[in-house]
């Protein structure tokens, strides 16, 4: 066989975890260690065995003439001549026997540099016929991997991944050693455990021999062992073998190996051009020494075999590793193969060094299917060079025909599930069965059938089955510590030659924290970029750290969604992706006009960046809306553009539809999403009108489902409107209205959302009917507990006639709840009187004991700050509440504390984000104090939050409209 095709199926078996190298004594000559010829040639001095050779032996030196001591004796000499002396030694328990040989092997001699090469290639198992330490004493970092194993009973004691296993024995343990007739005879019988697991390895491990020649008896013994089990199994498929020698057997032997299926590989016939760029140890000396060294370390350095292997072989070679998956990452490409220093920007793929750049753009136009096929499903559509102003390289763009992935990124989940079974790939159903909340069963058949269909030749294959199968089928809440522990499990057992590109699913499940980092400190100079006030100048388009980020967080999306891996509703995307999200709403930050200019008063690019279908996708799915809350609010966002295909009023139906239809709760994270993002889209009227529709229809249809489901569609539809102007929907109101007084509604929202379902109506008000109202009062009056009939007053208080009420309210005060009473005081639906006035009091005093009994408790809502803050609105609204009889309860308010003696009030406590101190500071009564205290409340931390851009839109209506007279302005 061609030296190098033995070499490319040597490193694939060690790749694949199926390499065992058998070392010989040849490997240990190179240590000055007798051979086994000469041993016997001591032993046979030692009995008088052929003086006359022996004789000739001793003149002439036989450590200097290996071939010719070999020649010496026959094959069953070399087993007999042992035999004789252990036969005739009489000393107890053959002590001299044992001793000769310690004595002969026993040296200084230290390991050789193929004693280390051999752990550099890492093989599953090391199994050698010497006796002596050398290999376990190498210096080589990677002995710490291997169990040395030279009995049976060890096998069983030391439990391993990886042996050195001694077969013929340990020179520490003289009884173990196989070297007479009679050991070999009984070999069997004796170490049949060892005998067993090395026959085990016949089944699917490559064999290496390395130290050994051709009539070596060791090297025919194992042969002979390979034949039997062929033979008897009627194995046709075994691995080859490799016997490495310095010289090329006769024809016919050749042939009687290779029907063996053993290989004997000439390594003198090496290319001068490898051997000459390969630095051999001083250590070896002997010609086949270097030759088996210069062997070896061109298997385990690529830079030596990359001289000889055209790169389009090389790359075909390790691309091979990626057949299984329909996406690749980005860190499993350069992790297999090494391109140099590479940036990702957006689906470019730019190099550093134009000599990387060159020869695989080389490759690239050359065409071949396989290795375009790998950058199509890397992601990548062209290579660059950033030192070279030469043309993108274009990678040919593969046809986005995923119809299902399509309904997905439109939120047609209903469609998805009517067509879910017509789904081939059973992987791909698993994926959206569990994406649409389907029930276990489903899930499960799904499964069971992608594992008969699974490629067991692949190991990424496999681990991404059974990735898959864990991510779908573990119960929901506990899941996440589950699967993490299973998974670390598996990533144990994945095989050399798959670890490279197995690189990013491992941290995906291990830590992104690395990741992590490298993308905030992306996100940092993007900010810093966008900074309102900045005059730091920065070079480039406004979008280049955008695109770094898109890179990789289009790697990250398109990896879990191409090859089908079901963890959407886990957290971790929702941690990866938010960088890239934000680094998109930092676009939209207001720009002054002097921001930015350098030197030549060129200006820092600024540009709002559209968002495309997968953006606006993530931008849905995989960002918590709490965050999303804060990020719109410290980005100042006030719109949002997007590109003429995504239709956002048409996405946000299906999913609303498919909400009622599929009816996942998971999705309620996208549907608030989403009205933050309908009500900074710019839609047109018609627009919000179907958004509307939407929302109202879903409210509906919500009535048979459970509560979570009626909640999660009120706050979409409270947020949308609230923040959307609504102007031509009276018809959708009105049926919104009729839907809002519902029984099961109203049970529903009452507790949790009884504000915000009050501001609804409220905004409805115009558009209730006498007979409503008449019906309403019906149900109302038919409520026989007080407390239940306060709170059905309350939240109609809007559209009721409430003079029909005032009268049973004030003489009903005590079933009143305080922020309930204090609603009908200001609206002055209930009159203020000392009763009233002394509930307020009442209630603070109570609070203030329950903090007194049990100190540090706080009850939320927090009822004794909100009544001390009620008591002061009450005062500012001109009912005449009497503020001094909170006197005793000014430590527990710093705005009590300023309306008690606004003179002497420490005004650095003011806190202009307060809700409390803006009341105050637009009062007639108090608003001059803070007039006269502005540079206490204009502190720097104030300063520098107006500078940057920061601050709510009330801290500025203060800040400019209050406090600043004109010609401060513009100081700020």
């Amino acid at each position: 066989m061609d030296w190098l095709k033995a070499i490319n199926e040597i490193k694939r078996a060690q790749e694949n975890n199926r390499l065992v190298v058998f070392v010989g004594a040849g490997v240990s000559k190179n240590s000055n260690m007798p051979s086994w010829g000469e041993l016997v040639a001591h032993i046979a001095k030692k009995v008088g065995y052929r003086a006359e050779i022996l004789n000739r032996l001793e003149s002439e030196g036989y450590d200097k003439d290996l071939p010719k001591v070999e020649n010496w004796f026959t094959q069953d000499e070399y087993l007999r001549i042992p035999e004789y002396f252990y036969q005739t030694d009489k000393s107890f328990e053959h002590k001299d026997y044992y001793q000769l040989i310690q004595s002969s092997l026993s040296s200084k001699c230290t390991s050789n540099s193929i004693d280390s090469e051999v752990f550099n290639l890492l093989p599953h198992h090391i199994i050698t016929t010497n006796y002596d330490s050398l290999l376990e004493k190498a210096s080589n970092p990677f002995t710490q991997l291997y169990t040395v194993v030279s009995e049976d009973k060890e096998l069983l004691s030391k439990p391993s991944d990886r042996y050195i296993i001694k077969m013929h024995g340990d020179l520490n343990i003289p009884t173990s050693i196989v070297l007479k007739e009679s050991d070999y005879i009984n070999y069997e019988q004796k170490h049949p455990l060892i005998s067993t697991f090395i026959k085990s390895l016949l089944v699917n491990h490559t064999f290496m021999f390395v130290g050994y020649s051709l009539n070596d008896y060791n090297l025919n013994l194992i042969i002979g062992w390979i034949n039997y089990f062929q033979k008897h199994y009627e194995i046709t498929e075994r691995p080859k073998s490799f016997l490495i020698d310095t010289k090329a057997p006769l024809y016919h032997e050749r042939i009687r190996q290779e029907s063996r299926n053993i290989f004997v590989i000439n390594i003198a016939d090496l290319p001068e051009e490898i051997t000459d760029s390969i630095k051999v140890p001083e250590d070896l000396t002997a010609i086949q020494g270097k030759q088996l060294f210069s062997f070896l370390r061109i298997i385990t350095d690529e830079d030596v075999l990359a001289k000889v292997t055209p790169f389009e072989e090389i790359l075909k070679d390790k691309f091979s590793v990626f057949d299984s998956y329909n996406k690749i990452a980005y860190d499993d490409l350069i992790n297999t193969q090494d391109f140099g220093p590479v940036l990702f920007r957006n689906t470019v793929m730019s190099f550093y060094r134009y000599e990387d750049y060159r020869r695989l753009d080389e490759v690239i136009k050359n065409g071949n299917p396989k290795i375009i096929d790998v950058f199509q499903r890397a992601g990548i559509s062209s290579i660059d060079c950033m030192v070279k102003d030469e043309e993108n390289t274009v990678i040919p763009a593969i046809s986005e025909n995923d119809s299902v992935f399509l309904l997905c990124l439109e939120n047609d989940y209903k469609a998805i599930k009517q067509r879910i079974e017509d789904i081939a790939d059973p992987n791909e159903r698993i994926y959206y069965l569990k994406l649409i909340g389907s029930d276990f069963e489903t899930i499960y058949r799904a499964a069971e059938e992608s594992e008969k269909k699974l490629n067991n030749q692949d190991f990424i294959s496999i681990l991404m089955s059974k990735i898959r199968f864990r991510l779908a089928l573990l119960p929901d809440r506990e899941r996440e510590k589950i699967l993490r522990k299973e998974i670390t499990q598996l990533f144990r057992t994945v095989p050399i030659r798959y670890q490279n590109a197995t690189v990013f699913i491992r941290m995906l499940f291990e830590s992104m924290s690395a990741k992590e980092s490298e993308m905030q400190k992306i996100l940092d100079k993007q900010e810093k970029r966008n900074e309102y006030g900045s005059h730091t100048w920065s070079s480039g388009h406004a979008f280049v750290y955008i695109w770094q980020l898109q890179s990789m967080a289009y790697n990250y999306y398109f990896f879990i969604k191409k090859n089908y891996l079901p963890i959407d509703y886990y957290s971790d995307p929702k941690r990866f992706l938010k960088y890239y999200v934000q680094a998109i709403l930092c676009s939209y930050m207001p720009v002054d006009s002097y921001s930015g200019k350098d030197l030549f008063g060129e200006s820092t690019h600024h540009e709002h960046y559209i968002l495309n279908i997968v953006d606006f996708d993530i931008l849905i799915k995989f960002v918590d809306t709490k965050e999303l809350d804060s990020w719109l609010k410290k980005y100042s966002v006030r719109i949002l553009k997007f590109e003429e295909n995504v239709d956002v009023v048409l996405s946000f139906k299906n999913l609303c539809e498919s909400f009622n239809e599929v009816g996942n709760i998971d999705w309620k994270t996208p549907l608030l999403n989403y009205s933050r993002v309908l009500c900074l889209a710019n839609l047109d009227g018609e627009s919000k009108r179907q958004v509307l529709i939407s929302i109202v229809n879903t409210f509906d249809n919500m009535m048979t489902k459970p509560v979570g489901f009626i909640e999660a569609i009120f706050e979409v539809l409270d947020y949308y409107f609230n923040n959307c102007s609504l102007n031509e929907a009276d018809d959708i109101k009105r049926r919104l209205l009729q839907l809002l007084l519902q029984n099961k509604v109203m049970d529903a929202l009452r507790d949790s959302y009884e504000r915000k379902l009050f501001r609804i109506i409220n905004q409805l008000k115009t558009l209730v009917t006498n007979d409503l109202k008449t019906e309403l009062m019906k149900c109302i009056d038919s409520i026989p507990d007080n407390k239940k009939r306060v709170n059905e007053i309350y939240m109609f208080r809007s559209i009721l006639p409430m003079d029909n009420y005032r009268n049973w309210l004030e003489h009903n005060i005590e079933d009143i709840r305080i922020d309930k009473l204090f609603g009908f005081v200001i609206a002055k639906i209930i009159s203020f009187t000392d009763t009233v006035q002394e509930r307020f009091i009442s209630t603070i005093r109570s609070e203030v004991d329950k903090r007194i009994n049990v100190p540090g408790m706080r009850s939320y809502p927090d009822w004794l700050s909100n009544t001390i803050d009620w008591c002061i609105i009450l005062k500012l609204a001109g009912i005449p509440f009497d503020i001094s009889l909170l006197e005793e309860f000014a430590e527990y308010s710093t705005c009590l504390q300023f309306v008690l003696a606004p003179t002497e009030f420490d005004y650095s406590q003011v806190d202009t984000r307060n809700y409390m101190w803006h009341n105050l500071m637009y009062s007639n009564d108090y608003g001059k104090y803070f007039k006269i205290n502005k540079e206490t409340i204009l502190n720097d931390e104030l300063r520098l939050i107006l500078k940057r851009g920061f601050a709510t839109e009330e801290q500025q209506k203060v800040v400019y409209g209050l406090l600043l007279d004109k010609d401060e302005l513009r100081g700020y």
